[in-house]
């Protein structure tokens, strides 16, 4: 090349363009986290991690971010981890959670964002965690779940609100999860349970609300329960069940007194819905001493005969 000279880099700079370049940047990870490349798995558990958060491989599928001191989370603050099944927050110091802040992340199918000081989410919260099955929002300092806050959580099976301080669940909340199978709201301050709360939880197995204050059950707040297996919660009226629900346990501590008594009805009237049974025969257990309320409701299929109710019934207590 003429007159110039051409010498080989020194192997210190080769190494420093192979750090920056973005291909490799992609796949590094920080030393004092554990990572399995293998099975894309990262744990950056207990790292003192706060407001700005590492950049992770790309392709990563499950991450620990648990015991951290992270205290918000914005769109694309863990970047765009399309692969991201697995993200666990809890036990941080997480107040405020952007609208669209896990918008980046599309195949996520576990949250948990647990015992952090969350009061508020906004209508936004769930944007694009259509691919989501489980969420953990358990104790944080939520007050009041808004309509269609949850929109977006079509694949959700399991929701935690467990232990935080919810007082008014408004009558749309749920509307969108129609697959849901558990539903965890014990340890709370719920007063009412609106007609419509449940309405659309066709598809809920087990249902938690003891533990509450609920002074009010407006009468047919239960009937869309089809398929529950198991509901623990004070005050019932009436369920809708499905002649394959052998046992629903129904357990409180509301009323100051109720009138001992024990009562076994046989309704015979055709079902609401082709998912729910024409028959349903109740037994409920009213215990004045305790000064709770127990309300045992159990569905069984029309062939068992009283004396092996009672025996299911005592096996249960």
């Amino acid at each position: 090349w003429g007159g110039m000279s051409w010498s080989r880099p020194a192997p210190g700079l080769l190494f420093l363009v192979t750090l920056l370049s973005p291909s490799m940047a992609q796949n590094t990870c920080m030393t004092s986290c554990i990572c399995l490349p293998e099975i894309k798995y990262i744990n950056c558990s207990s790292q003192n991690i706060s407001e700005t958060l590492p950049n992770f491989p790309f392709s990563t599928e499950y991450l620990d971010l648990s015991r951290n001191h992270i205290i918000q989370i914005k769109p694309y603050s863990l970047g765009n981890l399309l692969s991201l099944k697995i993200l666990l927050l809890q036990d941080n110091m997480i107040s405020f959670v952007s609208d669209g802040a896990f918008f980046s992340l599309p195949s996520l199918q576990k949250l948990d964002i647990s015992h952090n000081l969350i009061s508020y989410l906004g209508y936004g919260f769930s944007l694009g965690l259509n691919s989501l099955v489980e969420l953990s929002l358990a104790f944080n300092n939520l007050t009041i779940l808004e309509n269609n806050i949850f929109n977006n959580l079509d694949s959700l099976v399991k929701l935690d609100l467990r232990a935080n301080y919810i007082q008014q669940i408004k009558s749309q909340a749920f509307s969108s999860m129609t697959i849901l199978r558990h539903l965890y709201l014990n340890e709370n301050y719920i007063t009412t349970l609106e007609l419509a709360t449940f309405s659309t939880l066709r598809s809920l197995e087990m249902l938690q609300l003891r533990q509450n204050k609920i002074g009010e059950i407006q009468p047919g707040v239960f009937t869309s329960l089809c398929k529950v297996v198991l509901l623990i919660v004070k005050v019932a009226h009436e369920l809708c069940i499905a002649e394959t629900v052998t046992v629903l346990i129904l357990t409180g501590t509301v009323l100051i007194t109720v009138v001992a008594a024990i009562l076994m009805e046989k309704n015979k009237r055709q079902s609401l819905d082709k998912d729910c049974a024409e028959e349903q025969p109740v037994l409920k257990v009213l215990e004045r001493d305790w000064g709770n309320l127990f309300c045992l409701y159990v569905s069984v299929f029309r062939w068992m005969s009283f004396v092996t109710l009672i025996r299911a019934v005592s096996v249960l207590w």
